[in-house]
């Protein structure tokens, strides 16, 4: 992770792992923190893909936390390359 709040790497793929086995509620619940921590390291969000995210959840959740997931492995593989 970048700039002033680091996470530790395990704490992130827990938080990720997490959020990918909410319900709607729970997604509703977990999600603000992690938002939070992924700001606060300087990573961009994409709003537009995490709104239509969350209005899919309740009948593509397996499917977004693939993709979650995915794109959460293949950008810290980066980082480590780099």
């Amino acid at each position: 992770m970048a700039k002033g709040a680091s996470m530790r790497m395990s704490a992130a793929e827990n938080r990720i792992n997490l959020l990918t086995r909410q319900s709607l509620r729970g997604i509703h619940l977990h999600l603000p923190a992690a938002v939070n921590q992924v700001r606060s390291a300087g990573a961009p969000i994409d709003w537009g893909q995490l709104l239509a995210d969350l209005v899919n959840w309740p009948y593509q959740s397996g499917r977004i936390s693939r993709r979650w997931l995915q794109d959460f492995y293949r950008i810290t593989a980066r980082a480590n390359r780099d």
